[in-house]
Protein backbone atom coordinates (compact mmCIF):
# COMPACT_ATOMS: atom_id res chain seq x y z
CA UNK A 1 0.00 0.00 0.00
CA UNK A 2 1.12 3.63 0.06
CA UNK A 3 1.86 5.66 2.65
CA UNK A 4 -1.36 7.49 2.12
CA UNK A 5 -3.27 4.41 1.92
CA UNK A 6 -1.14 3.06 5.68
CA UNK A 7 -2.15 6.41 7.05
CA UNK A 8 -5.96 6.20 5.35
CA UNK A 9 -5.65 2.18 7.27
CA UNK A 10 -4.17 3.70 10.74
CA UNK A 11 -6.90 6.10 11.03
CA UNK A 12 -9.86 3.86 10.52
CA UNK A 13 -7.89 1.55 12.98
CA UNK A 14 -7.43 4.12 16.02
CA UNK A 15 -11.74 4.94 15.20
CA UNK A 16 -12.71 1.24 14.92
CA UNK A 17 -10.80 0.95 18.68
CA UNK A 18 -12.67 4.19 19.53
CA UNK A 19 -16.25 3.09 18.80
CA UNK A 20 -15.77 -0.58 19.82
CA UNK A 21 -14.86 0.69 23.45
CA UNK A 22 -17.73 3.57 23.11
CA UNK A 23 -20.04 0.83 22.81
CA UNK A 24 -18.44 -1.14 25.71
CA UNK A 25 -18.67 1.13 28.03
CA UNK A 26 -22.24 2.85 27.24
CA UNK A 27 -23.64 -1.40 27.43
CA UNK A 28 -23.93 -1.43 30.95
CA UNK A 29 -25.22 2.54 31.26
CA UNK A 30 -28.85 2.84 32.57
CA UNK A 31 -31.26 3.35 29.62
CA UNK A 32 -33.95 5.97 29.79
CA UNK A 33 -37.94 5.47 30.24
CA UNK A 34 -38.06 1.88 28.88
CA UNK A 35 -36.05 -0.04 31.24
CA UNK A 36 -36.54 -1.24 35.00
CA UNK A 37 -34.19 0.49 36.92
CA UNK A 38 -29.79 1.14 35.97
CA UNK A 39 -27.88 -1.23 35.33
CA UNK A 40 -24.13 -1.94 36.55
CA UNK A 41 -22.05 -0.43 34.11
CA UNK A 42 -20.32 -2.45 32.24
CA UNK A 43 -16.91 -1.49 32.78
CA UNK A 44 -17.06 -2.90 36.26
CA UNK A 45 -18.13 -6.42 35.37
CA UNK A 46 -17.36 -9.29 32.44
CA UNK A 47 -20.12 -10.72 31.03
CA UNK A 48 -20.99 -14.35 32.05
CA UNK A 49 -19.04 -14.07 35.07
CA UNK A 50 -15.77 -14.46 33.48
CA UNK A 51 -13.99 -11.61 36.10
CA UNK A 52 -14.36 -14.43 38.82
CA UNK A 53 -12.64 -16.83 36.72
CA UNK A 54 -9.61 -14.07 35.72
CA UNK A 55 -10.02 -12.72 39.51
CA UNK A 56 -9.74 -15.99 41.08
CA UNK A 57 -6.52 -17.41 38.79
CA UNK A 58 -4.92 -13.83 39.37
CA UNK A 59 -4.93 -15.09 43.30
CA UNK A 60 -3.18 -18.19 42.12
CA UNK A 61 -0.12 -16.17 40.77
CA UNK A 62 0.00 -14.20 43.74
CA UNK A 63 0.26 -17.66 45.93
CA UNK A 64 -3.39 -17.05 47.96
CA UNK A 65 -3.78 -19.77 50.28
CA UNK A 66 -6.03 -22.44 48.48
CA UNK A 67 -6.26 -20.24 45.45
CA UNK A 68 -6.13 -23.20 43.26
CA UNK A 69 -8.63 -25.07 44.43
CA UNK A 70 -10.89 -22.07 44.73
CA UNK A 71 -9.97 -21.49 41.22
CA UNK A 72 -11.04 -24.85 40.45
CA UNK A 73 -14.18 -24.82 42.07
CA UNK A 74 -15.29 -21.51 40.02
CA UNK A 75 -14.49 -23.14 36.44
CA UNK A 76 -16.14 -26.49 37.10
CA UNK A 77 -19.12 -25.01 37.50
CA UNK A 78 -19.39 -22.50 34.41
CA UNK A 79 -21.05 -22.58 31.75
CA UNK A 80 -18.86 -20.81 30.14
CA UNK A 81 -16.89 -24.20 28.95
CA UNK A 82 -12.89 -23.94 27.56
CA UNK A 83 -12.82 -20.66 27.75
CA UNK A 84 -10.21 -20.80 30.40
CA UNK A 85 -7.12 -19.65 29.05
CA UNK A 86 -8.73 -16.30 29.12
CA UNK A 87 -8.05 -15.80 32.94
CA UNK A 88 -4.39 -17.10 32.44
CA UNK A 89 -3.75 -14.65 30.18
CA UNK A 90 -5.83 -11.64 31.74
CA UNK A 91 -4.57 -12.79 35.55
CA UNK A 92 -1.05 -10.87 35.22
CA UNK A 93 -2.68 -7.87 34.71
CA UNK A 94 -5.12 -8.10 37.27
CA UNK A 95 -1.73 -8.59 39.66
CA UNK A 96 -0.98 -5.41 38.46
CA UNK A 97 -3.66 -3.65 39.40
CA UNK A 98 -5.95 -3.10 36.31
CA UNK A 99 -9.56 -4.57 37.19
CA UNK A 100 -10.35 -7.79 35.80
CA UNK A 101 -13.10 -6.35 32.78
CA UNK A 102 -10.34 -3.96 31.69
CA UNK A 103 -8.04 -6.62 31.27
CA UNK A 104 -10.03 -8.83 29.66
CA UNK A 105 -10.88 -6.05 27.27
CA UNK A 106 -6.94 -5.38 26.70
CA UNK A 107 -6.61 -8.67 25.78
CA UNK A 108 -9.22 -8.50 23.04
CA UNK A 109 -8.31 -5.53 21.91
CA UNK A 110 -4.02 -7.17 21.63
CA UNK A 111 -6.03 -10.47 19.67
CA UNK A 112 -7.90 -7.82 17.45
CA UNK A 113 -4.82 -6.11 16.50
CA UNK A 114 -2.92 -9.32 15.84
CA UNK A 115 -5.42 -10.51 13.80
CA UNK A 116 -5.81 -7.24 11.77
CA UNK A 117 -1.97 -8.17 11.21
CA UNK A 118 -2.29 -11.19 10.14
CA UNK A 119 -4.78 -10.37 7.45
CA UNK A 120 -3.19 -7.43 6.35
CA UNK A 121 0.48 -9.80 5.96
CA UNK A 122 -2.01 -12.38 3.98
CA UNK A 123 -3.83 -9.76 1.54
CA UNK A 124 -0.22 -8.21 1.44
CA UNK A 125 1.01 -11.62 0.14
CA UNK A 126 -2.07 -12.28 -2.30
CA UNK A 127 -2.57 -8.83 -4.13
CA UNK A 128 1.25 -7.89 -3.63
CA UNK A 129 0.52 -5.40 -6.98
CA UNK A 130 -3.23 -4.46 -6.16
CA UNK A 131 -2.60 -1.78 -3.10
CA UNK A 132 -6.24 -0.53 -3.44
CA UNK A 133 -8.07 -3.52 -2.99
CA UNK A 134 -5.38 -4.27 0.06
CA UNK A 135 -7.19 -1.19 1.86
CA UNK A 136 -10.54 -2.31 0.61
CA UNK A 137 -10.41 -5.81 2.30
CA UNK A 138 -8.89 -4.18 5.52
CA UNK A 139 -11.41 -1.45 5.79
CA UNK A 140 -14.61 -3.50 4.98
CA UNK A 141 -13.40 -5.67 8.10
CA UNK A 142 -12.81 -2.67 10.28
CA UNK A 143 -16.20 -0.65 9.64
CA UNK A 144 -18.07 -3.59 9.74
CA UNK A 145 -20.72 -4.11 13.09
CA UNK A 146 -19.18 -7.12 14.47
CA UNK A 147 -16.17 -5.40 14.15
CA UNK A 148 -17.28 -2.55 16.09
CA UNK A 149 -18.97 -4.96 18.64
CA UNK A 150 -16.57 -7.44 18.97
CA UNK A 151 -12.56 -5.51 18.64
CA UNK A 152 -12.79 -4.07 22.29
CA UNK A 153 -14.54 -6.18 24.50
CA UNK A 154 -14.64 -8.26 27.58
CA UNK A 155 -15.97 -11.35 25.62
CA UNK A 156 -13.98 -14.43 24.11
CA UNK A 157 -15.05 -13.52 20.25
CA UNK A 158 -11.82 -11.70 19.75
CA UNK A 159 -9.26 -14.39 20.56
CA UNK A 160 -11.57 -16.92 18.66
CA UNK A 161 -11.72 -14.76 15.60
CA UNK A 162 -7.40 -14.52 15.94
CA UNK A 163 -7.09 -18.44 16.48
CA UNK A 164 -9.17 -19.09 13.56
CA UNK A 165 -7.46 -16.96 11.29
CA UNK A 166 -4.25 -18.42 12.58
CA UNK A 167 -5.77 -21.97 11.63
CA UNK A 168 -5.98 -20.90 8.29
CA UNK A 169 -2.74 -18.79 8.06
CA UNK A 170 -0.22 -20.96 9.37
CA UNK A 171 -1.91 -24.05 7.54
CA UNK A 172 -1.30 -22.32 4.36
CA UNK A 173 2.45 -21.14 5.25
CA UNK A 174 2.93 -24.87 5.84
CA UNK A 175 1.27 -25.76 2.24
CA UNK A 176 3.84 -23.04 0.67
CA UNK A 177 7.18 -24.02 2.55
CA UNK A 178 6.95 -27.66 4.79
CA UNK A 179 10.68 -27.28 5.62
CA UNK A 180 9.56 -24.69 8.53
CA UNK A 181 9.71 -26.48 11.55
CA UNK A 182 9.26 -23.49 14.00
CA UNK A 183 5.89 -22.51 11.77
CA UNK A 184 4.67 -26.42 12.31
CA UNK A 185 5.66 -25.33 16.06
CA UNK A 186 3.65 -22.52 15.96
CA UNK A 187 0.25 -24.11 14.41
CA UNK A 188 0.45 -26.46 17.15
CA UNK A 189 0.34 -23.71 19.79
CA UNK A 190 -2.23 -21.83 18.26
CA UNK A 191 -4.45 -24.61 17.32
CA UNK A 192 -4.04 -26.21 21.40
CA UNK A 193 -4.92 -22.25 22.74
CA UNK A 194 -7.61 -21.88 20.34
CA UNK A 195 -9.14 -25.01 22.00
CA UNK A 196 -9.33 -23.29 25.66
CA UNK A 197 -10.64 -20.23 24.58
CA UNK A 198 -14.39 -21.40 23.38
CA UNK A 199 -15.63 -24.66 23.04
CA UNK A 200 -15.99 -23.55 19.11
CA UNK A 201 -12.66 -24.22 18.71
CA UNK A 202 -12.24 -27.73 18.64
CA UNK A 203 -13.89 -27.07 15.39
CA UNK A 204 -10.93 -25.96 14.31
CA UNK A 205 -8.73 -28.77 14.98
CA UNK A 206 -10.32 -30.42 11.03
CA UNK A 207 -9.02 -27.46 9.27
CA UNK A 208 -5.55 -27.19 8.27
CA UNK A 209 -5.29 -30.94 6.95
CA UNK A 210 -8.76 -29.84 5.02
CA UNK A 211 -6.56 -26.71 3.61
CA UNK A 212 -3.78 -28.94 3.11
CA UNK A 213 -5.81 -30.98 0.87
CA UNK A 214 -7.81 -28.07 -0.97
CA UNK A 215 -4.50 -26.74 -1.96
CA UNK A 216 -3.08 -29.59 -3.76
CA UNK A 217 -0.89 -31.43 -0.77
CA UNK A 218 -0.85 -34.91 -0.35
CA UNK A 219 1.01 -37.70 1.34
CA UNK A 220 3.12 -36.75 4.11
CA UNK A 221 2.47 -33.12 3.93
CA UNK A 222 -1.19 -33.98 5.11
CA UNK A 223 -0.27 -36.30 7.27
CA UNK A 224 1.87 -33.78 8.93
CA UNK A 225 -0.76 -31.61 9.20
CA UNK A 226 -3.08 -33.90 10.99
CA UNK A 227 -0.45 -34.52 13.31
CA UNK A 228 0.36 -31.05 14.21
CA UNK A 229 -2.65 -28.93 13.63
CA UNK A 230 -5.34 -32.07 14.91
CA UNK A 231 -3.84 -34.60 16.80
CA UNK A 232 -1.18 -33.17 19.43
CA UNK A 233 -3.68 -30.22 20.19
CA UNK A 234 -6.75 -32.80 21.02
CA UNK A 235 -4.91 -34.58 22.95
CA UNK A 236 -3.78 -31.36 24.83
CA UNK A 237 -7.02 -30.21 25.23
CA UNK A 238 -8.47 -33.79 26.13
CA UNK A 239 -5.88 -34.50 28.20
CA UNK A 240 -5.64 -31.14 30.56
CA UNK A 241 -9.93 -31.20 30.72
CA UNK A 242 -9.80 -35.02 32.42
CA UNK A 243 -6.99 -34.04 34.60
CA UNK A 244 -8.86 -30.67 35.74
CA UNK A 245 -11.94 -32.66 35.80
CA UNK A 246 -13.98 -29.75 33.07
CA UNK A 247 -15.79 -32.61 31.00
CA UNK A 248 -19.03 -31.84 32.84
CA UNK A 249 -18.43 -27.90 31.93
CA UNK A 250 -19.47 -28.53 28.75
CA UNK A 251 -23.12 -29.54 29.66
CA UNK A 252 -23.71 -26.29 30.92
CA UNK A 253 -23.08 -24.33 27.87
CA UNK A 254 -26.24 -26.10 26.39
CA UNK A 255 -28.22 -25.12 29.35
CA UNK A 256 -27.41 -21.28 28.57
CA UNK A 257 -28.32 -21.42 24.93
CA UNK A 258 -32.08 -22.34 25.84
CA UNK A 259 -32.13 -19.61 27.88
CA UNK A 260 -31.03 -16.36 26.78
CA UNK A 261 -31.44 -17.02 22.63
CA UNK A 262 -35.11 -18.54 22.73
CA UNK A 263 -36.24 -15.10 21.35
CA UNK A 264 -34.60 -15.14 18.18
CA UNK A 265 -37.24 -15.48 15.88
CA UNK A 266 -37.03 -16.66 11.58
CA UNK A 267 -38.02 -13.09 10.98
CA UNK A 268 -35.16 -11.65 13.10
CA UNK A 269 -32.35 -13.69 12.18
CA UNK A 270 -32.74 -13.01 8.35
CA UNK A 271 -32.69 -9.46 9.18
CA UNK A 272 -29.32 -9.60 10.97
CA UNK A 273 -27.90 -11.53 8.16
CA UNK A 274 -29.11 -9.35 5.08
CA UNK A 275 -27.77 -6.37 6.71
CA UNK A 276 -24.25 -8.29 7.31
CA UNK A 277 -23.79 -11.29 5.52
CA UNK A 278 -25.29 -11.67 2.74
CA UNK A 279 -23.91 -8.60 0.67
CA UNK A 280 -20.23 -10.09 1.19
CA UNK A 281 -21.65 -13.88 0.97
CA UNK A 282 -23.12 -13.01 -2.55
CA UNK A 283 -19.92 -11.84 -4.22
CA UNK A 284 -17.57 -14.53 -2.12
CA UNK A 285 -20.08 -17.26 -3.72
CA UNK A 286 -19.50 -15.83 -7.37
CA UNK A 287 -15.86 -16.41 -7.23
CA UNK A 288 -15.03 -17.96 -10.56
CA UNK A 289 -12.52 -20.34 -9.16
CA UNK A 290 -14.33 -20.94 -5.97
CA UNK A 291 -13.67 -24.68 -6.03
CA UNK A 292 -10.42 -24.73 -8.11
CA UNK A 293 -7.52 -26.54 -6.81
CA UNK A 294 -4.18 -26.30 -8.09
CA UNK A 295 -3.76 -26.43 -11.64
CA UNK A 296 -1.74 -24.95 -14.55
CA UNK A 297 -2.10 -21.76 -15.80
CA UNK A 298 -0.85 -21.16 -19.49
CA UNK A 299 0.11 -18.42 -20.64
CA UNK A 300 -0.73 -16.49 -17.42
CA UNK A 301 -2.25 -12.62 -16.78
CA UNK A 302 -0.97 -9.74 -18.56
CA UNK A 303 -1.85 -7.75 -15.57
CA UNK A 304 -0.27 -10.19 -12.66
CA UNK A 305 -2.58 -8.23 -10.32
CA UNK A 306 -5.72 -9.40 -12.11
CA UNK A 307 -5.25 -13.10 -11.40
CA UNK A 308 -2.75 -14.15 -8.52
CA UNK A 309 -1.14 -17.58 -8.73
CA UNK A 310 -2.99 -17.63 -5.38
CA UNK A 311 -6.13 -18.12 -6.63
CA UNK A 312 -5.37 -21.28 -8.67
CA UNK A 313 -4.26 -23.27 -5.34
CA UNK A 314 -7.40 -23.29 -3.92
CA UNK A 315 -7.25 -20.13 -1.52
CA UNK A 316 -11.10 -18.96 -2.46
CA UNK A 317 -12.19 -22.63 -1.09
CA UNK A 318 -10.14 -22.43 2.31
CA UNK A 319 -11.27 -19.28 2.71
CA UNK A 320 -14.90 -20.57 2.41
CA UNK A 321 -14.12 -23.19 4.28
CA UNK A 322 -13.93 -20.94 7.42
CA UNK A 323 -17.07 -19.27 6.73
CA UNK A 324 -18.84 -22.44 5.69
CA UNK A 325 -17.67 -24.04 9.38
CA UNK A 326 -18.55 -21.41 11.67
CA UNK A 327 -22.23 -20.92 10.18
CA UNK A 328 -22.46 -24.88 10.69
CA UNK A 329 -21.43 -24.25 14.29
CA UNK A 330 -24.11 -21.48 14.83
CA UNK A 331 -26.95 -23.96 13.32
CA UNK A 332 -25.43 -26.64 15.46
CA UNK A 333 -25.13 -24.95 18.33
CA UNK A 334 -28.16 -23.11 17.52
CA UNK A 335 -26.86 -19.79 18.10
CA UNK A 336 -28.54 -16.92 16.02
CA UNK A 337 -26.90 -14.80 13.72
CA UNK A 338 -25.55 -12.44 16.03
CA UNK A 339 -22.42 -9.80 14.69
CA UNK A 340 -20.61 -11.06 17.93
CA UNK A 341 -21.28 -14.57 16.62
CA UNK A 342 -20.26 -13.70 13.14
CA UNK A 343 -16.88 -12.41 14.40
CA UNK A 344 -14.63 -15.26 14.22
CA UNK A 345 -15.37 -16.13 10.40
CA UNK A 346 -15.67 -12.04 9.35
CA UNK A 347 -12.11 -11.78 8.34
CA UNK A 348 -12.10 -14.68 6.35
CA UNK A 349 -15.19 -13.80 4.18
CA UNK A 350 -14.28 -10.16 4.06
CA UNK A 351 -11.28 -11.27 2.33
CA UNK A 352 -13.33 -14.15 0.00
CA UNK A 353 -16.06 -11.12 -0.89
CA UNK A 354 -13.35 -8.65 -2.50
CA UNK A 355 -11.81 -11.33 -4.09
CA UNK A 356 -15.31 -12.65 -5.46
CA UNK A 357 -15.76 -9.12 -7.11
CA UNK A 358 -11.91 -8.62 -8.44
CA UNK A 359 -12.20 -11.81 -9.95
CA UNK A 360 -15.64 -11.38 -11.50
CA UNK A 361 -15.76 -7.67 -12.22
CA UNK A 362 -12.00 -6.33 -12.46
CA UNK A 363 -12.03 -3.05 -12.38
CA UNK A 364 -15.20 -2.02 -13.30
CA UNK A 365 -18.05 -0.02 -12.52
CA UNK A 366 -20.15 -2.97 -10.93
CA UNK A 367 -16.82 -3.71 -8.34
CA UNK A 368 -16.56 -0.50 -7.46
CA UNK A 369 -20.16 0.25 -6.51
CA UNK A 370 -20.51 -3.26 -5.15
CA UNK A 371 -17.84 -2.57 -2.42
CA UNK A 372 -18.80 1.37 -1.87
CA UNK A 373 -22.41 -0.24 -1.40
CA UNK A 374 -21.06 -2.20 1.45
CA UNK A 375 -18.99 -0.42 2.85
CA UNK A 376 -21.63 2.24 3.27
CA UNK A 377 -23.98 -0.22 4.53
CA UNK A 378 -21.80 -1.69 6.96
CA UNK A 379 -20.69 2.37 8.18
CA UNK A 380 -24.32 3.36 8.39
CA UNK A 381 -25.67 0.39 10.23
CA UNK A 382 -22.17 0.93 12.67
CA UNK A 383 -23.21 4.67 12.94
CA UNK A 384 -26.74 3.84 13.72
CA UNK A 385 -26.31 1.57 16.19
CA UNK A 386 -24.36 3.95 18.47
CA UNK A 387 -26.62 6.73 17.61
CA UNK A 388 -30.26 4.59 18.78
CA UNK A 389 -27.99 3.65 21.42
CA UNK A 390 -27.32 7.29 22.85
CA UNK A 391 -30.70 8.34 21.59
CA UNK A 392 -32.67 6.08 23.64
CA UNK A 393 -30.21 5.88 27.16
CA UNK A 394 -30.44 9.85 27.03
CA UNK A 395 -33.90 10.51 25.40
CA UNK A 396 -35.83 7.73 26.18
CA UNK A 397 -38.02 5.52 23.63
CA UNK A 398 -40.36 7.35 20.84
CA UNK A 399 -42.80 6.65 18.76
CA UNK A 400 -40.89 7.16 15.53
CA UNK A 401 -38.24 5.08 16.67
CA UNK A 402 -39.34 2.57 19.04
CA UNK A 403 -39.34 -0.24 16.05
CA UNK A 404 -35.90 0.49 15.18
CA UNK A 405 -34.81 1.21 18.53
CA UNK A 406 -35.68 -2.24 19.78
CA UNK A 407 -34.27 -4.21 16.43
CA UNK A 408 -31.29 -2.52 16.50
CA UNK A 409 -31.09 -3.42 20.70
CA UNK A 410 -30.84 -6.96 19.85
CA UNK A 411 -29.05 -6.75 16.97
CA UNK A 412 -25.85 -6.77 19.59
Amino acid sequence: MTKRQRWVLVAVTLVTIACSTGRWLMEGLPRKAWRDGPTRVSAEYCPDGMDLQIEQFAEVLKGSPDGWNRYLTVIRHSHQASTYLVGVLAAPLVCLGVPAPVAFAVLSLVASLLLLGLLARLVGEVLANAPGWQLAVLLLFLIHPATIRCFVRPQTDALMALFAFTSLFYARQLVKDPTRAATWGLLCLTQSLACFVKIHGLALLLVPPAIAFLMGSRGRVILATLVWGTLLPAGIWSGLFAALGLFGTIGYAWDYLDQFYSQWTFAHNAKVLALTVVPLLIPALLHPRLLGGRTTVDSGPKDPADTPSEFRSGLPATLLLLVGGFAAIMVVCELPPRPRFQFPGLAPLVFLAVLGIKERFGKGLVARSWVSASFGLFLLISAGLIYIDLYSRYFGRTKDLAPLDTFLIHFL
